[in-house]
């Protein structure tokens, strides 16, 4: 066990608080993180690199792990150690009096090599002092990367990252060139000086491999270290206090999968479309707030949102039936494996095409993105040295549109169901009778005609507490005897003071609801 080195300390609690830092920042390497001390904790079997705040009792014992403190008493000295009060008063230090201890200001975690704001292609482990940013490589990097790639280099790099994803079904080049973005987003999203979208794998049914895709591409560039993919939560608040603490602990990644319900969230809005997004952490009262620079992504099923929401994605959709789900081969059986094994090679190749588009002079597509200019400039450009330009979010505007008949289609369906049912509580059985009668809903009628009442339960759940023409859709609990769940629509005040016949949605707000989908 090697000895702990003495340091003498002495005049007031400013003094001591300072030499303390001093000698502590030789031996370890803190950084300030929104004027928090903290430090950088490498990756573990359960959770990514991430940042650690110090508080008295942990800075004591850190301090206490490393060295000895002397003092002088009237006797002579004595060892001692950092009292609460001392540490309280390190933490209090002001930002200045940090950086003259050598703890340097801490903007930005990675854990993959990355353009960083200047276009330097950032590989070495390590603080780099101009972007401020520490790079906690999650996996050793030997790779070649030519400073100006000729034309076959960026072909073959190309070809060899779609290689990979080739197997996917995805239902338009759209959407596989939105997953090569995502493959590249780590390398570059330092280099975006701005918001970044949202990407959303959507599938029609379960088993198509959304989350194997969501690995796929994220382990090329990132490695296999543990990903924190959590469950969307549908109170705003609780989501809001998860959104505060991946950014406090400086994550690269919020991923979010198997969304079941409706997408209506102002604090993911916000998010997405913030320089600076902060908060309260539980059991504190100050407000902290840090920079984003997160790679932000969500898995789904047939995934519904607002107008909001929506307009912040990028579709990436995969439809099995295309080569049907239980006949699909892969000529890559073993995917995650085969990136294992090739992750060098593979990783060369995303550099390759990052390095191409530096070299060609970092062409940037024209702003066609709101809220999302310098992102969509910045990885369009590099999309146009890989040739993929014309395929670059070419799905939006199609997936948009289809979310607009989506809202429309559910106005016609819930303005049958009002006229049939009124304020009635139904089930689900019932409404599926309606449903198939009156040929509502056609995207949801695809599939055997058996399960179209739970898909319609579903479908139902993902409306509760959407308003359409004045009334609102509710659900009621169960039917303890037949064991369904059980449905109504409210009539709102504001709709009962105007004239409607009887059952009927009358002549009020014809438009649908644009927040639906």
């Amino acid at each position: 066990m090697t000895e702990r080195p003495i340091v003498k300390i002495g005049g007031d609690d400013y003094e001591k608080s300072v030499t303390i830092l001093k000698k502590l920042r030789d031996s370890v390497e803190l950084f300030q993180y929104d004027r928090r001390l903290v430090q950088v904790v490498p990756a573990s079997d359960t959770r990514p690199p991430h940042l650690q705040d110090l508080d008295a009792d942990s800075l004591r014992a850190l301090v206490g792990s490393v060295m000895q403190l002397e003092m002088a008493v009237k006797r002579g000295t004595e060892i001692v150690s950092v009292t609460r009060s001392l540490a309280m008063n390190i933490l209090s230090l002001p930002a200045p009096d940090w950086q003259q201890c050598g703890v340097h200001v801490l903007d930005q975690l990675r854990i993959t090599p990355h353009l960083t704001a200047d276009f330097r292609l950032l590989t070495q482990q390590g603080y780099d002092a101009w972007s401020r940013t520490y790079l906690q490589l999650a996996f050793p990097v030997d790779i070649d990367v030519p400073m100006e790639p000729t034309e076959p280099e960026i072909r073959q790099s190309v070809d060899l990252l779609l290689e990979l994803i080739a197997d996917f079904p995805f239902v338009d080049e759209g959407s596989r060139t939105s997953a090569l973005a995502l493959m590249l987003e780590p390398l570059v999203r330092m280099a975006v000086d701005g918001c970044a979208p949202a990407y959303c794998i959507d599938a029609t049914v379960h088993g198509t491999g959304k989350g194997l895709l969501l690995d796929t591409l994220l382990d090329v560039t990132c490695g296999e270290v543990p990903r924190k993919k959590e469950a969307l939560p549908t109170s705003d608040t609780e989501l809001e206090k998860r959104l505060v603490a991946t950014l406090l602990g400086g994550e690269s990644f919020l991923l979010f999968d198997n969304v079941n319900h409706l997408l209506d969230s102002p604090a993911l809005c916000a998010l997405l479309t913030a320089e600076h997004y902060g908060g309260r952490i539980l059991g504190q009262s100050q407000y902290h707030a840090s920079k984003v620079r997160l790679i932000t992504a969500l898995t789904g099923n047939q995934v519904r949102g607002t107008a909001e929401i929506n307009r912040r994605l990028v579709p990436i959709t995969l439809d099995a039936a295309l080569d049907g789900l239980e006949q699909r081969s892969f000529r890559i059986p073993f995917l995650r494996a085969h990136v294992r094994q090739h992750r060098q090679q593979l990783l060369q190749a995303a550099l390759t095409l990052v390095q191409g588009w530096i070299a060609q002079g970092r062409p940037l597509l024209p702003p066609r993105f709101p809220s999302f200019e310098q992102w969509y400039g910045v990885m369009g450009g590099i999309m146009k040295v890989a040739g993929r330009e014309e395929t670059f979010l070419s799905n939006r505007t199609t997936y948009m549109e289809k979310r607009a008949l989506d809202a429309t289609e559910a106005a016609e369906f819930v303005e049958a169901w009002f006229e049939t049912h009124g304020t009635v509580e139904v089930p689900a059985r019932d409404l599926a009778h309606l449903v198939r009668e009156s040929l509502l809903l056609p995207t949801l009628q695809t599939g055997l005609d058996s399960s179209l009442t739970a898909r319609l339960a579903l479908y139902i759940g993902r409306l509760e507490g959407r308003i359409f023409n004045g009334v609102r859709v509710t659900q009621c609990g169960r039917d303890k005897h037949r064991k369904v769940s059980l449905f109504r629509l409210e009539i709102l005040p504001a709709r009962a003071t105007r004239p409607a016949s009887a059952g009927s949605c009358g002549d009020l707000d014809k438009d649908v609801d644009k927040d639906i989908f």
